[in-house]
């Protein structure tokens, strides 16, 4: 084995150690890794009023964009099967323009969700009045509305003849339907709190603890799919990738034209801001770093095209 793929496996490795102790929330190995700094976000306590779950969860961690950063395209292009030619395998050229603009058309449906979201932030639904909360409900249905439109918007590469897109497909979907599942929750919640409000109840009445913990629940299960749909993106950016080497063994090129690379960066420029930019960072929203890891790759100019 190559100095290099035994690299990309150590590389690899430590990824998957990072991503079970995400996935287990082992709160205490995160602390004696890496001191307070915890990936998840605290209970509330009796002093903390329960707000609303934000059905886009908008921030990264510094430890998950750090955990982000070996998915890079540049950095672990082979990372998908371990291996390069498994990966040239996987990943042929054909459809891959088609499929990036689709894609990135279906962010923007995620873009009007985390849009919605905004209009929420820190509401307390136990203390907002009936209209606020109404208008809440209204936008976790349009939420879902845009979320089975992302998830059916990429059937049709669901059987496409590159494995690296029908994983993509595949993940997005299970994401979409979870994320979907996890609104529903939250919606049948909300609208006791609603039916109280128009039958004259005190919401005071509502078991406080209750309500709050269950909401922590909800918001730590989105921002885990959340995080499905980020790490998703970051494999539908390696699908640009063209399957060609060069006299090296190398991947060296993308499996677009100048003009095509061209044209989805125009796609992209609808993202307006820094956020949408650069390397992966804390602070950006999931969506945020969805686009940047795609525009990333497109905009490195290392990477060559495959002739007009």
């Amino acid at each position: 084995m190559s100095y290099l793929k035994k690299f990309f496996k150590c590389i690899n490795h430590i990824r998957c150690l990072i991503s079970t102790v995400i996935s287990s929330n082992v709160h205490g190995l995160w602390f004696w890794v890496f001191g307070k700094n915890q990936l998840f976000q605290k209970p509330a306590t009796n002093h903390q009023q329960p707000t609303t779950n934000n059905f886009i969860l908008r921030d990264l961690t510094p430890l998950l964009a750090a955990f982000l950063l070996f998915a890079t395209p540049s950095f672990a292009v082979v990372d998908f099967t371990g291996d390069v030619n498994e990966f040239i395998k996987n990943n042929p050229d054909g459809q891959k323009f088609d499929f990036m603009s689709r894609y990135i058309e279906t962010l923007g449906y995620l873009e009007s969700n985390e849009k919605l979201s905004k209009q929420f932030i820190d509401v307390n639904l136990l203390t907002a009045p009936a209209d606020k909360v109404k208008t809440y409900l209204d936008a976790l249905v349009n939420a879902n509305v845009n979320l089975r439109v992302s998830r059916n918007y990429l059937k049709r590469y669901g059987a496409v003849n590159n494995g690296l897109i029908r994983k993509v497909v595949q993940d997005f979907q299970l994401a979409c339907d979870e994320l979907i599942t996890n609104n529903q929750g939250e919606r049948l919640l909300v609208e006791k709190i609603y039916n109280a409000q128009m039958n004259h109840q005190k919401r005071s009445g509502m078991n406080t603890k209750e309500f709050s913990s269950r909401i922590e629940q909800l918001t730590e299960q989105r921002r885990g799919t959340s995080t499905k749909i980020l790490q998703t993106s970051m494999w539908a950016s390696k699908v640009l990738i063209s399957n060609k080497v060069d006299k090296f063994g190398s991947l060296y090129m993308l499996g677009i034209s100048a003009d095509q690379r061209k044209e989805l960066l125009e796609q992209l420029s609808k993202y307006k801001g820094k956020e949408y930019r650069g390397e992966l960072r804390p602070g950006q929203s999931f969506l945020q770093a969805s686009i940047a890891a795609i525009a990333a790759i497109l905009e490195d100019e290392s990477w060559g095209n495959l002739t007009n």
